[in-house]
């Protein structure tokens, strides 16, 4: 066997991870299919009920498996509207093991979702950006000096000659 012979060495991400850009079908469908690839390395650990965790909240949403294929099914819909998923959202799911997956949701800003939160009643609440103010406070008795400049200011020169245009755009060709 030469040099040429040996199999080209590959990484594996432990624990394994895939995305989904969520597409008008899989919310009016109400489910969302498993990429083929992850189905066929994982579709053996998986059962019929999958347990999503959105920011320490878990979500158990039941698998149908028809012809090799997978999909997140009873309990999406819910899922979806409870983060309010929508076209064009990014979703991306971490494989833990035995059908748990840490999920991360991507809005069309390509900027991970404030999520919403749940009481202890399960009823969504909104984040309060409230502030409740004290009238009886002491003020401090150490005071700093004010610093004359927050950081020490860079000694390069700014680029005055750019051929780099603003506002113009380009198209790639792509050959297939």
């Amino acid at each position: 066997m030469g040099e040429g012979d040996a199999k080209p060495s590959v990484f594996v991400a432990k624990p394994p991870h895939f995305f989904k850009v969520i597409l008008e079908d899989s919310l009016r469908e109400g489910k969302l299919m498993l990429p083929q690839k992850f189905v066929t390395r994982y579709g053996m650990d998986l059962t019929n009920l999958a347990h999503l965790k959105v920011h320490g909240e878990a979500w158990e949403i039941e698998l149908t498996k028809c012809d090799g294929k997978v999909w997140l099914q009873k309990g999406w819909k819910e899922f979806a509207e409870h983060y309010s998923v929508a076209c064009g959202h990014f979703l991306v799911f971490e494989y833990e093991g035995n059908c748990y997956f840490r999920v991360l949701i991507f809005d069309n800003s390509a900027t991970e979702m404030d999520y919403p939160l749940k009481n202890n009643h399960g009823e969504r609440m909104e984040e309060s950006n409230s502030v409740e103010i004290l009238d009886n406070f002491s003020p401090s008795r150490r005071t700093r000096k004010e610093s004359p400049l927050p950081c020490p200011r860079s000694h390069k020169m700014g680029r005055t000659n750019s051929t780099f245009e603003t506002g113009t755009c380009s198209k790639l060709k792509h050959s297939i």
